[in-house]
């Protein structure tokens, strides 16, 4: 907030149409130099650099070669109208001084952060639930994809609005809300301008043939981001071992097939009671006490509780191609 009158707002230009090779003037205060304005053209679009949050933030730079130094970040990018096309944000350079290869965010996504901020007093972002890249002549090869441009959804999160939605892993989105994909980095920036509780509407060019696909997105959260990480094994007190839910990559990564629930030992300690009762690590949890296992949390503190009572805990366990009873007694 700016406690001053008189001031005029700048006009929002159109990141999204202006082009390589226009003209751009960058405004800042490079080394202290207050309301310095160097020139320059636009370089390139599109550009990714993993600069935002280790490469999971939303980037779609605009390169120039408008000199941009420290201190300019921050400030406007405008064309020779005087509208804001970006705001510069970093430099590529050696020498951590202009080498005329600077960065600025697109006005097209600064400015749905800006209404977010506005409406809501903090920034709200859809989510869609699925892994996305880019379609290439590398990935139209593995995946026998039909499709020669768009955003390829290379997995799902199940539960989640892409899924929900009916979206498949080798599903090529080519539009979003009539509006040409050239790159699953288009199509992630644009569903994080969305807000949580849209509707889009896909066109999923889906082995050769179109199909027109509405989903419902989302709030992208910490949580919701944390799940394309697969779960992580948690240490069951008192059990002495480390759980993790049964998934198709878990699954696969100690030789099962078709498992359809339970709970995977990942390891075991060597002097607890979960060892010294004969389980392993590979070995699935089916059953507990005679029912299912259900989370590793509610698994847990139930274990807990039973073990902290002296009662024995029984457990129908999965390894390999057998099923057997272990009984487990706390200390």
């Amino acid at each position: 907030k700016v406690d001053a009158s008189g001031l005029q707002p700048v006009a929002f230009g159109s990141s999204d149409a202006i082009q390589v090779g226009d003209w751009v003037m960058a405004v800042g205060s490079p080394f202290g130099l207050e309301q310095t304005v160097t020139a320059g053209i636009i370089s390139g679009k599109n550009r990714v650099q993993s600069i935002i949050a280790g490469g999971r933030g939303f980037e779609d730079f605009l390169q120039t070669d408008a000199a941009i130094n420290p201190g300019n970040s921050g400030g406007p990018l405008v064309n020779l109208r005087g509208e804001l096309v970006g705001i510069n944000t970093a430099i590529l350079s050696r020498s951590g001084a202009s080498a005329g290869i600077g960065f600025a965010i697109p006005v097209s996504l600064a400015q749905p952060v800006l209404e977010s901020l506005i409406a809501d007093g903090e920034v709200r972002r859809g989510f869609l639930g699925a892994q996305v890249t880019d379609v290439n002549p590398t990935s139209i090869d593995e995946f026998g994809l039909k499709a020669a441009d768009g955003a390829l959804i290379q997995g799902v999160l199940e539960g989640q609005p892409a899924s929900n939605a009916g979206l498949r892993p080798g599903d090529v989105v080519t539009r979003i809300d009539g509006r040409l994909i050239g790159s699953g980095t288009q199509l992630v920036n644009l569903i994080g301008s969305k807000k949580p509780g849209d509707s889009v509407e896909l066109q999923v060019n889906r082995d050769g043939n179109v199909i027109n696909v509405t989903v419902n997105l989302q709030e992208r959260t910490d949580k919701a981001m944390a799940m394309f990480d697969g779960p992580s094994s948690q240490n069951v007190g008192g059990l002495g071992a480390e759980l993790e839910p049964v998934t198709a990559e878990s699954a696969r990564k100690f030789g099962y097939e078709n498992l359809r629930g339970g709970l995977i030992v990942t390891s075991v300690e060597e002097q607890g009671v979960a060892a010294q009762a004969g389980l392993q690590a590979g070995d699935v949890i089916e059953m507990f006490n005679g029912k299912p296992t259900g989370s590793v949390a509610e698994f847990s503190q139930s274990v807990e509780e039973q073990l902290k009572n002296g009662r024995v805990v029984r457990l129908n366990v999965r390894r390999g191609n057998r099923i057997m009873l272990l009984a487990i007694q706390g200390n």
